[in-house]
């Protein structure tokens, strides 16, 4: 971050691109905005012409003036006596979103707060006492914030420069030095201004004027007042114990201790995608709690183009009242291009085996690191042991599941599809197939001591990993080398999920002595066949 001080005796007209110091560069974009788009921000500005002429004559003078002449009417204010005034505060979440918060500082009864908007950007202002613009937001997530003294001619050409500035989207030397000197006309002041690429300029006069320039990095914030001593800048969920934007951005202006007067203040959350942006909207009344002071009787109405809000209906809790949203259509054709890849970490496997699934996503050739996919087995959603969906969240494009093949699937080719889905993207999903095979099966069955022909026959058919296996199963028996009939059909016995329980009468032909008892089942869908003994002892007569 470089820090200047403009005064009066090194300002400059150069129109030279704001940069950081060190190797990086705030570069400039080219306009992008069309003429009439341009027009209908400016619709906002509606300059008393000689007036503001006036003072532009008196600032460009100044702006350009590198003598070192001091300046006669220079104001000499006391910076650590904060005796009030606004403050704006701005977090960078990411360039596609952001929040500003402005909080109004003023003696005085109720007034009324305007919240407008057009076709591109959103205005907070006042008119009661004087006019004076708080917050512009651009669609595209332009962010400025401005406080001071009253002067309705001097604010609004602050305003013409703010939406010049966001129209060519740069942030220059000349435009900062422009500002400051029209707050040297009142005193008293401050500006901030973000791009929604982090870019950011801000100027606090007060005895002189302060610039700080730089980009902001995502999580970082900036609380600016109009005070330079209370200006800073750091990680905003490290200062507010809160990675919420808008309770972060709310908590940056409640506790910044420079204003004595507290009112309202109003937030400005900004989130985009690739075809819309939505600008959420909060206020509340800053009661000073935060800074040992009791100012909750200071609020204004807020006014919007949908409703009122009156004073008396501001919370003063940290998130204040949500009272609306605005939403910009930015690219309405925006087709995106989409390279979404589904694999298993197995192309064959088993049941009671595991299996990873893995999508990547990406859109644009961006990886996608936001929301989360869902994968399906034939249709059929994957779930957890408590039948929830079980939600892939995607980190750096890549989301991954390890699933569990349960016990009894046929062993047959399964479709795996993986589904995400976003508004500005709609359904996005993509298959692949992988292949199940039959485990093998085994018996465990102990040797059977009868002393009758009448014999039963205990044991379990387990699959590869010793799981009891799933369904229906059925078995011949053999006893001794002879398979057991009835009326001379092969007698067949029903095993129902692996637990073997088999009673039967033995044949009179069947000898006291020891016996070799086979069981046997066949290939079924899911699993292999096997074959299993025991030794029978048939101790008759004892």
């Amino acid at each position: 971050m470089s820090v200047a001080y403009a005064s009066q005796d090194n300002a400059t007209s150069a129109d030279t691109t704001i940069q950081q110091s060190g190797t990086d560069t705030v570069q400039p974009e080219q306009l992008e905005t069309a003429k009439n788009d341009y027009k209908s921000s400016n619709e906002y500005v509606k300059e008393d012409t000689q007036k503001n002429n006036n003072i532009k004559k008196a600032t460009d003078k100044k702006t350009t003036d590198n003598t070192n002449k001091n300046t006669k009417n220079e104001e000499y204010l006391d910076d650590m006596n904060n005796t009030g005034d606004c403050c704006t505060t701005i977090i960078q979440v990411s360039e596609n979103e952001a929040a500003i918060s402005f909080r109004r500082d003023s003696t005085g009864s109720v007034s009324n707060i305007y919240v407008t908007n057009n076709s591109s950007i959103i205005k907070q202002y006042k008119t009661s006492g004087s006019y004076f613009f708080h917050v512009l937001v651009s669609k595209d997530g332009w962010m400025v914030g401005t406080g001071g003294a009253d002067n309705a001619n001097v604010n609004r050409l602050i305003e013409s420069r703010a939406l010049s500035m966001i129209n060519s989207k740069t942030i220059t030397t000349s435009d900062l030095n422009y500002i400051a000197n029209l707050h040297r006309q009142i005193g008293i002041g401050h500006f901030v201004i973000k791009a929604p690429d982090g870019r950011y300029a801000t100027e606090v006069y007060r005895n002189g004027p302060m610039i700080n320039t730089g980009v902001l990095k995502n999580g970082e914030y900036i609380v600016c007042p109009n005070s330079k001593t209370y200006y800073h800048k750091g990680n905003y969920v490290t200062y507010t114990r809160t990675s919420d934007p808008v309770n972060a951005s709310r908590l940056l202006a409640l506790k910044d201790p420079y204003g004595l007067n507290r009112r309202n203040i109003m937030t400005y959350h900004f989130k985009r995608n690739e075809t819309t942006s939505n600008i959420d909207f909060y206020a509340g009344n800053d009661n000073g709690a935060y800074v040992g002071r009791s100012t909750a009787y200071q609020r204004d109405n807020i006014v919007t183009n949908k409703k009122t809000v009156y004073s008396t209906q501001l919370p003063t809790t940290v998130r204040g009242m949500y009272i609306d949203t605005y939403t910009y259509i930015l690219n309405a054709s925006y087709k995106p291009q989409v390279n979404f890849i589904v694999t298993t970490s197995e192309n064959i496997t088993k049941m009671g085996n595991n299996i990873t699934f893995t999508a990547n996503l990406k859109v644009d050739n961006k990886a996608i690191n936001t929301g989360y996919v869902i994968f399906k087995l034939n249709g059929v959603t994957v779930k957890d042991k408590n039948n929830q969906t079980v939600k892939a969240y995607l980190r750096n494009g890549i989301a991954s599941v390890t699933f569990t093949i349960p016990d009894g699937w046929s062993a047959k080719a399964v479709k795996l599809t993986s589904v995400y889905s976003k508004s500005n993207y709609g359904r996005i999903e993509n298959k692949t197939y992988f292949n199940l095979t039959r485990p093998d099966t085994h018996m465990q069955l102990p040797n059977i001591t009868s002393n009758s022909r009448t014999i039963r026959i205990y044991g379990v058919l387990l699959d590869e990993h010793n799981h009891n296996v799933v369904g229906e199963n059925t078995f011949a028996v053999k006893v001794s080398g002879l398979t057991l009939k009835t009326k001379g059909t092969a007698m067949i016995f029903k095993v129902i999920n692996g637990t073997i329980n088999i009673e039967v009468t033995l044949p009179d032909y069947y000898k006291a002595g020891n016996h070799t008892v086979i069981l046997s089942t066949g290939t079924r869908g899911a699993y292999n066949g096997c074959r299993g003994s025991c030794t029978l002892n048939l101790a008759l007569g004892q």
